[in-house]
Parts: structure tokens; C-alpha cells; sequence
């Protein structure tokens, strides 16, 4: 099995799809806020009608977890189960949207979906541990929006989201001169299609960047490099954060596949390779000093420490 069987086909994204829709309905059933319960209950069904909307269904969602999972294809694959609950630990419910909600709320939520992904409380625990220990890797990163995991308290997430295609697709359509709702579609079309569907093929769990999408689409925009600025320093920190827990959670604790998780190591030095190269042409045009420099180069090093981080864990792997 190559890093393909990493990518997202619609039918997985309609499972992500669905299985974020119960996390949300079970965070508004806990909220015991009444004004922002009643938030949530609205952001509830605007997510509702835009599953409807995507995967042309008319039937009604319901409010528990088995019903939103009902779509769930039989014998789903281990691995793509694990990918949805990084999508799930590492992304933020209610994005756009900004609301506030407990971290016990989001645990206790994510115990009553994942039984239908076919996993258990120990992998939530697995997933989160490794989120936090592959955000060690950039410690001086300044994270700004980015999720951060905790276990008490109260936060306010507004990074993240649902499914990054529209995110991908407006960076290509800017690589494209284009912006705005324009910038979108172009970029989706890019991607296999104009809808979110057909846009999330390969993105969950970072694994965009190594599948192949990732390369393919740098190329309609002068380079991956370039692809990667567009998305922004925040959104691709996100994302190779992402690609590092997977690395560890389904590459090496679940398969461990030595070799793919090699060939992880080999394609993310690429998009590397490819973020110099567009410094070295930024750097031609731009003062030494400009914002355009910098950014590149917080990319690259977030990206050389995520690789480095990678390679100790892989180590680790093989002393075990």
C-alpha cells in the first residue's frame, strides 16, 4: 500500500463530514450557556444544510452520532478512520464561526463519534498526545490562530475547520491572479471538481502535501512553493503539524511501514526544496527585509523542523 491509500475519496470526506457534525451536536448538547447554546444550535444546522447541500442528500440528519455516521462505508479502513480523528482532535467544530467551548466538552464529544469509526477513548488520548508532542518541534513558532490542545479550561478556536479544499482552492486560484469567490471555484476545479467533495480528495491529516496533490497542484501555479505562501505561514503550519501526527499515529504506531514513512520524510523535503527555491526567486524581487521574505522563511524552517522531528521518531521506531 503507497501513499495514495493515504488520499481522501468522497466517500471518506462524506464520513469526516459527518462524523464533525456529531462532535458539533454533542458540544451543543453540553453547552450550558443559554445564549451560546442557542449559537450553536444555528451553526448546527447551517453544517446540516451545507452536508445536505454537498452530498445532494434530502435525508434528515439526525442528533446522534449513529445516525450522522449511518453513511459510513462497511469494513472502513483502519487507517482512514485515524486520519478523521486527527481532522477531528486538531480541528475547530465550529469554524468559521468563533465559539467558545470546554476541552472535557470536545473529549466527551469526540468519545460519543469515534465507536462508529471503529476506534476507541485510548485513540483520542493517542492522537492528542502525539499533537502535542510534534508541537514541540517548533517551540518558538509564533502560532497565533492555531489550534493548541488542552484538557482543562475553556478556548476559543478560530483556526481549522471543516475540510481544507476551499482554503487550498482560494490559494491556487490568488496563484492564478484571481480572488475572492473566483479564486475558490478556479482552484477547486483545479483540484477534480467545484465541490468540497470533490476538492478534499487527499487532505485530511496534512497527507495533501505528500500524496501527490500537493505537487500536482504547485505546478498550475508556478510551484508548490508558491502554492504553500498562498495558503499563508498559519494555515501550512497547520497542515505539516497535521502530516506529523499522522506520521506518527498511522504511519508508524498503527503500520508501521517504515518505507512509507520514508517516503513521508522524501516528499516533504521536496515541498522544502520547492518553498527555497521560491525564496531564492522572492529574494530577487523583494527588499531583504520585506514581510514576502520572512514568511518563506518561517515556512521553511517550520517545515526542516517538522522533518527533523519526523526522522527522531522514526529512529525511535526502529530502537523499540
Amino acid at each position: 500500500m503507497g501513499l495514495e491509500a493515504l488520499n481522501m475519496t468522497e466517500k471518506d470526506v462524506r464520513v469526516l463530514s459527518a462524523a464533525q457534525i456529531g462532535v458539533i451536536s454533542e458540544l451543543t448538547s453540553l453547552e450550558s450557556a443559554p445564549t451560546r447554546r442557542t449559537k450553536k444550535e444555528a451553526v448546527l444546522q447551517r453544517k446540516k444544510q451545507l452536508f445536505r447541500d454537498t452530498f445532494k442528500t434530502v435525508d434528515i440528519i439526525g442528533n446522534s452520532a449513529e445516525e450522522f455516521l449511518g453513511t459510513k462505508p462497511k469494513d472502513y479502513p483502519s487507517h482512514k478512520a485515524r486520519l478523521v480523528l486527527i481532522e477531528l482532535v486538531m480541528a475547530n467544530p465550529f469554524a468559521p464561526y468563533e465559539l467558545k467551548f470546554k476541552a472535557q466538552d470536545k473529549r466527551k464529544a469526540l468519545e460519543s463519534v469515534v465507536p462508529y469509526l471503529g476506534l476507541s477513548s485510548e485513540d483520542i488520548v493517542s492522537t492528542e498526545k502525539s499533537v502535542k508532542e510534534a508541537r514541540t518541534a517548533h517551540t518558538k513558532h509564533a502560532w497565533g490562530k492555531i489550534l493548541v490542545i488542552g484538557t482543562v479550561g475553556t478556548v476559543v478556536l478560530a483556526a481549522g475547520g471543516w475540510i481544507l479544499a476551499p482554503v487550498i482552492g482560494g490559494a491556487l486560484g490568488a496563484g492564478a491572479g484571481l480572488s475572492g469567490a473566483a479564486a475558490v471555484f478556479h482552484g477547486l476545479a483545479i483540484l477534480g471538481g467545484g465541490s468540497i467533495a470533490a476538492g478534499g480528495a487527499g487532505m485530511a491529516g496534512g497527507t495533501w502535501l505528500v500524496t501527490g496533490v500537493g505537487a500536482a497542484a504547485g505546478a498550475t501555479v508556478g510551484g508548490g512553493g508558491l502554492l504553500l505562501y498562498n495558503l499563508g505561514r498559519h494555515t501550512m503550519a497547520q497542515e505539516v503539524w497535521k502530516l506529523q501526527v499522522t506520521f506518527k499515529e498511522v504511519l508508524l504506531r498503527q503500520d508501521q511501514d517504515v518505507l512509507k514513512a520514508q517516503n513521508v520524510i522524501i516528499e516533504l523535503r521536496n515541498r522544502q526544496k520547492e518553498l527555497e527555491e521560491s525564496l531564492a526567486e522572492e529574494q530577487k524581487l523583494n527588499e531583504a527585509r520585506s514581510h514576502r521574505i520572512k514568511e518563506l522563511k518561517e515556512m521553511i524552517k517550520f517545515v526542516k523542523q517538522s522533518i527533523e522531528w519526523m526522522e527522531k521518531e522514526q529512529t525511535a521506531l526502529a530502537r523499540a
